[in-house]
């Protein structure tokens, strides 16, 4: 849910508190969030075929300190919005969503 927030940018101003509260859920068990959550939460992210899915997983680093892991969080989420903006250019039936 947090992470949709900052995909949607319906929060835009709480975005620092966002990135840290992630960090405080994921921290209790990182592995479960590498393995489990964040796979799971690419398979549910529309608008993005599974090549760049895979992509979005493999660059997000398995880094455990805050400021490094927010910064993941961030680039994870602009990358989305990147490959979001570049598909829904492409003209209908280009690619296989």
């Amino acid at each position: 849910m947090l992470l949709q927030i900052l995909v949607h940018k319906s929060h835009d101003l709480l975005q620092e508190e966002i990135g840290i509260a992630i960090y405080s859920m994921a921290s209790v068990d990182f592995n479960g969030f590498f393995a489990a959550f964040l796979p799971e939460f690419l398979t549910s992210c529309d608008g993005v075929d599974a090549n760049q899915k895979n992509v979005l997983g493999r660059n997000f680093k398995m880094d455990g300190d805050l400021p490094s892991f927010t910064q993941n969080v961030y680039s994870l989420v602009n990358d989305l919005r990147y490959y979001r903006l570049c598909n829904d250019s492409l003209p209908p039936g280009t690619m296989k969503l």
